[in-house]
């Protein structure tokens, strides 16, 4: 059974795939800077900053693929998070799939 990282796990999307997702993946690790509030005593949760290498290394451990939806939401003011700043979280999560890939390991959904 193949691990499913899903980033982006309190956002919208995140939150409302954590109710569709497990019959399909019930392997799903969770990751956000913190736990979605309504996390269940069944899911699995690791936070992380995504523009921090090593912590996306670490989250990344031992998984088959990654659904990425990590970043800063439209909510926010645009000023607040710049582009740089989201390309920099996406290439780390990139990398961190570039290297499973190679050990043909690792998806990017």
């Amino acid at each position: 059974m193949p691990r499913i990282l899903m980033t982006g796990a309190s956002g919208g999307i995140g939150t409302s795939l954590r109710k569709l997702l497990p019959p399909i993946y019930p392997d799903l690790l969770l990751s956000d800077l913190k736990a979605p509030a309504d996390l269940g005593a069944h899911e699995k949760f690791k936070a992380a900053e995504l523009s921090d290498p090593a912590q996306v290394e670490a989250i990344c451990e031992g998984v088959d693929g990654i659904l990425h939806f990590g970043g800063f939401s439209v909510e926010g003011p645009v000023g607040r998070y710049p582009a740089v700043e989201y390309h920099r979280r996406l290439q780390s999560v990139r990398g961190c799939a570039q290297e499973g890939r190679q050990a043909h390991r690792i998806r990017l959904v």
